[in-house]
């Protein structure tokens, strides 16, 4: 098989040399157009490096132009977005090609196994007379482009971190934990000393659990077909959530019941998470154990809290111009969630009653179920275009 590519690819050759050759007096056919786009550093992009471009030079030297960009610099993200765009590419590798303005080759194993074929059938496609060279890809560098896309998807992680630190099931969970440190006799400093860690290991697990969340997205953005259809469905999903959510609001405006509410965490769940804020309070050592909890806490109550997580991340791997940028995203993201877990324990140390923070969280219900609803909508439509 190698043979008959090696004769293939030689015969493209000498017909584009001798047709060079002939048009002594003319223009000489334009070079086949590459452009890269990497990320420093990256190890995909140094196996490119390494791998892909000497054997590039060696094979087809003076018969392409290669244009490099590197996302770091904010002109090139610039374009980059402008190449997503109008070649409609999906997930977002760190790593990538466009052939001829048309042939995209996103990630490694996409350049390794097709980017010699393409250039030697864009070399094929320039010796027909009546072959006309690419349109290039137009790119506007208007800073209110550049503006238009970080707010896009700022707006969508910010709201989607802070509704999922306001979610009910987070919040009410928070709030027994309180009311068990108040019963075992811990007030003032020392219910810092719990709340404090209690928040920092709820942020280790869902920043650690986002993370490999992430990574396996970023491995399935690869797949274009599969990862556009992920999103799609998650877009309809996102909106089934937001109807539950606004009926969920309705209906406890109605009975004014836990029980009424479709998006809540189980019985089962809830008893066990429970139980286990009792017994990791009585175990002694609080700092410890209240950070052990947090995470562990966090984890179990993922299901219900997390509803806004993957489609928060997705929206992360899509406007994001590295993998730097989006662990940035992510690590804002998780902020966002512990700032209302920080704000209840500051109101219990400055005075604020267990019993009023329960009728507070209880009244506010409906509020924060519509609020959801609306995240959930917005995310739906972020994904959506």
């Amino acid at each position: 098989m190698k043979s008959k590519e090696q004769l293939l690819q030689a015969f493209v050759l000498a017909a584009f040399i001798a047709v060079c050759c002939d048009a002594a007096n003319s223009d000489l056919p334009a070079p086949v157009e590459i452009d890269y786009f990497y990320e420093a550093g990256c190890p995909e992009c140094i196996r490119v490096r390494e791998r892909i471009l000497p054997d590039l030079k060696a094979k087809f030297d003076g018969l392409y132009t290669l244009r490099m960009y590197n996302i770091a610099v904010e002109s090139n993200v610039v374009r980059m977005l402008a190449f997503r765009e109008k070649l409609h590419v999906v997930g977002n590798k760190p790593v990538w090609m466009v052939v001829d303005y048309t042939h995209i080759l996103n990630g490694y194993s996409r350049i390794e196994d097709g980017l010699f074929d393409c250039v030697n059938e864009a070399i094929a496609v320039r010796l027909d007379p009546e072959w006309k060279p690419p349109e290039p890809i137009e790119v506007d560098f208007s800073k209110a482009v550049m503006g238009a896309m970080k707010n896009l998807a700022g707006i969508g992680v910010v709201a989607a971190g802070l509704s999922d630190g306001i979610n009910p099931c987070a919040i009410g969970v928070l709030v027994f934990f309180i009311s068990v440190l108040s019963v075992s006799g811990l007030r003032g400093r020392q219910l810092l000393f719990a709340g404090i860690p209690f928040c920092l290991g709820s942020f280790a697990a869902y920043f650690l659990l986002g993370l490999g969340l992430l990574h396996v997205l970023r491995m399935w953005a690869g797949i274009d077909l599969l990862y556009r259809g992920m999103e799609w469905a998650m877009a309809a999903l996102l909106v089934v959530l937001a109807v539950l959510s606004f009926k969920d609001a309705w209906a406890y405006v109605r009975t004014g019941r836990e029980s009424a509410l479709t998006l809540k965490l189980g019985d089962w769940l809830r008893n066990r998470i429970h139980r286990l804020i009792r017994d990791g309070v009585r175990a002694g050592r609080i700092v410890p154990a209240a950070f052990v909890l947090g995470a562990l806490v966090t984890l179990l109550e993922a299901p219900c809290t997390g509803q806004a997580y993957l489609p928060a991340l997705v929206l992360m791997i899509r406007n994001s111009i590295s993998v730097g940028s989006a662990l940035g995203w992510l690590v804002l993201y998780n902020l966002l969630f512990i700032v209302p877990l920080f704000v209840v324990f500051g109101l219990v140390y400055f005075g604020t009653g267990t019993e009023r923070l329960v009728g507070w969280s209880r009244r506010n219900v409906p509020i924060a179920k519509i609020l959801l609803g609306a995240v959930f909508l917005l995310l739906a439509v972020l994904l959506a275009i």
